[in-house]
């Protein structure tokens, strides 16, 4: 399983250490997204990239609405 996490703070680090499936941080801070992927074994990607993931996780606080790409997703879903 492929997933992407958007944000990668403290609650998206802790998600992909979490989850057992192959994991991709985009951030609005490349080098943050950079650090979270190198702590967990996974990737960085850029935010708005052409890949898709079986499960995108939205691990934003709160405050800062979360523009995730629809596209990331796979068509249909649940």
């Amino acid at each position: 399983m492929d997933v992407l996490i958007v944000g990668a703070g403290a609650m998206g680090t802790w998600f992909g250490e979490a989850v057992d499936a192959d994991v991709a941080f985009a951030d609005v801070d490349p080098a943050a997204a950079a650090a979270a992927a190198d702590a967990v074994g996974g990737e960085a990607v850029p935010l708005g990239g052409d890949a898709t993931y079986d499960v995108v996780c939205i691990a934003v606080p709160p405050s800062h609405p979360a523009r995730a790409d629809a596209g990331h997703a796979p068509p249909g879903g649940p």
